[in-house]
């Protein structure tokens, strides 16, 4: 891999063999993480062009060759992009040098990295499983010690969880936090070598569940209008969502908590505390006793500081528009969603290339764009998926439940004074509609 440079680096290693040597005992603190980045590079290039190379003997030649210009560059930058700064410089001057102009030559689809936003119980978790199965590359597909380098290197403040974590069960995502204390040009979000630094190292799209990127951030870096949207055409950022009528993810919402709030579906010791005589009955009261009418009166309290600190405002009005502003945050919901906030939202999802909604009519449309959309309608492609292969994903046990559908009429009674209390999200979702139906007429994805 990269072999074009392999004369210049032999040079400048006999020209400087004094200066190497410090350098390579910093390195050596580096190897396994260039190590798993040069593997990264090579599974990349295995799944674009896995005919290119045949055997075992081959793969090793091509990681170790990797490793050794990596350990060789003395004023390495990762993926050969230059710091913007000194501080930045100091903080990551040798680590992390992938030599991945193979990968980069091949026509990965989609050719640059992919910001998905899924908000929760709004059909995302079928998405990521499908792409997961399709082995479409995110945060877990490279080492988490390379993610973590990649943030440290761009990062410009002393709490780095305040300008990015990964996070999520599987750790495939990356948080932002709205209360980050840098201007909005220094936080990482904002800062297109960064996101273009992930999918050089194989990483083709983030997930975003429990928030998603300040407009501000969204707009500075990513999506600039003064820019004429250069990032995007010129391989930069494609943002795709999927949304679900607001009351139906809001229910679905309240039906999975108060499965696990009643333990229904209980793992480990819990299952076997429940087993215990009298747990059936302790488990009806709860169910009889959590309405979403009492929850609404409590505030939500139920969920407990764990939930809300995961999830934010997954109950709360005008999810949609707390999300898509950035401001989906245990510290920011009792925070009233304005006008202001819709329309900010209208304006980032019109700059998302790719929209869906779950409430597609046609039950194969969703699936086929997203295979056209990465490249998995392609029969040259190794890891193609038949038409029919997404599966619908489900957690709420709630629905098995011999008490299910009182519980759902019950449930129903609210929907009128959800409605008033989440105009902006139906607005917003309407709006979202519109657009879908727009793109699907004029052929656009």
């Amino acid at each position: 891999v990269n072999t074009r440079h392999n004369g210049a680096l032999r040079h400048r290693s006999i020209t400087s063999s004094q200066h190497r040597e410090s350098e390579l005992a910093r390195d050596e603190k580096k190897v396994v993480i260039l190590g798993v980045a040069s593997l990264s590079a090579v599974w990349q290039l295995q799944q674009q062009q896995h005919n290119d190379v045949d055997s075992i003997s081959e793969i090793k030649s091509i990681s170790q060759q990797s490793k050794a210009e990596a350990m060789t560059s003395s004023s390495a930058s990762f993926l050969g992009n230059s710091y913007e700064n000194n501080d930045m410089t100091n903080k990551s001057t040798t680590s992390l040098q992938v030599t991945t102009d193979a990968v980069q030559q091949q026509q990965r689809k989609p050719p640059h990295l992919v910001l998905f936003l899924h908000p929760h119980k709004a059909g995302g978790s079928s998405i990521i499983y499908y792409l997961r199965k399709a082995q479409i590359g995110n945060l877990p597909s490279i080492s988490q010690n390379i993610v973590e380098e990649i943030m440290s290197s761009y990062q410009q403040v002393e709490k780095e969880d305040d300008d990015g974590k990964i996070c999520g069960a599987n750790k495939d995502r990356i948080c932002f936090s709205s209360f980050h204390p840098a201007s909005v040009t220094d936080s990482i979000a904002s800062k297109p070598q960064f996101w273009q630094s992930l999918y050089k190292a194989g990483v083709d799209y983030v997930p975003f569940e429990e928030n998603f990127i300040r407009p501000d951030a969204f707009f500075a870096g990513l999506f600039d209008d003064s820019k004429k949207n250069s990032n995007q055409d010129e391989g930069g950022f494609d943002a795709i969502g999927i949304f679900r009528n607001p009351w139906d993810r809001y229910r679905s919402t309240y039906e999975r908590e108060l499965d696990i709030h009643c333990g229904l579906s209980p793992s480990g010791r819990e299952k076997k505390q429940r087993q215990q005589r009298g747990w059936l009955e302790i488990q009806d009261q709860c169910l009889t006793n959590n309405t979403l009418l009492s929850w609404v009166a409590q505030n939500f309290t139920q969920l407990g500081k764990r939930r809300e600190k995961q999830y934010g405002g997954i109950l709360r009005p005008n999810y949609f528009i707390r999300m898509l502003n950035g401001i989906n945050e245990e510290e920011k919901l009792n925070e009233i969603m304005t006008r202001d906030h819709l329309e900010q939202a209208k304006k980032i999802v019109s700059k998302f290339r790719m929209l869906l909604v779950v409430e597609e009519e046609d039950k194969e449309y969703n699936e086929a764009i997203i295979q056209q959309y990465f490249g998995l309608d392609d029969d040259r492609n190794k890891n193609a998926m038949p038409l029919g292969s997404m599966k619908q994903v489900s957690n709420n046990d709630l629905k098995s439940h011999e008490r299910y559908k009182e519980i759902r009429n019950r449930t129903e009674v609210y929907k009128e004074t959800f409605d008033a209390l989440n105009e902006l999200d139906i607005e917003l979702y309407d709006y979202i509609e519109e657009l879908v139906t727009t793109r699907r007429k004029d052929g656009s994805v």
